[in-house]
């Protein structure tokens, strides 16, 4: 008798994004974020050191992405959202009030 076909061919992802390795990407990328908020102390540093540190996180996850592990880049990915989040309402804020911070 021949085996029986299953309905659905399952399909695995060879390499799963893990719960720890995305935990490390993000408590990473929030260590390194704060590092550069801390080095410069006015809005004005702040506003463009944390666009430094997010396009080097977001350089540093696509390449995570593509040659490395998916799990680290999928947290650097998430944590430098939310750093660039803040950065957005922070300059929203001071340009509502009159001032530009970028220029």
């Amino acid at each position: 008798m021949p085996y029986p076909r299953p309905g659905r061919p399952q399909f695995r992802e060879p390499n799963p994004v893990r719960l720890p390795a995305l935990a490390a990407g993000a408590g990473a990328t929030a260590a390194w974020f704060m590092l550069f908020a801390f080095v410069w102390g006015g809005a004005v540093g702040y506003a463009w050191l944390t666009l430094l540190a997010g396009t080097l996180a977001s350089l540093a996850a696509g390449l995570l992405a593509l040659r490395g592990d998916r799990g680290v880049a999928v947290g650097i990915a998430l944590a430098a959202g939310f750093a660039l989040a803040a950065l957005g309402v922070v300059l929203t804020t001071y340009w509502v009030g009159g001032n530009w911070l970028l220029w």
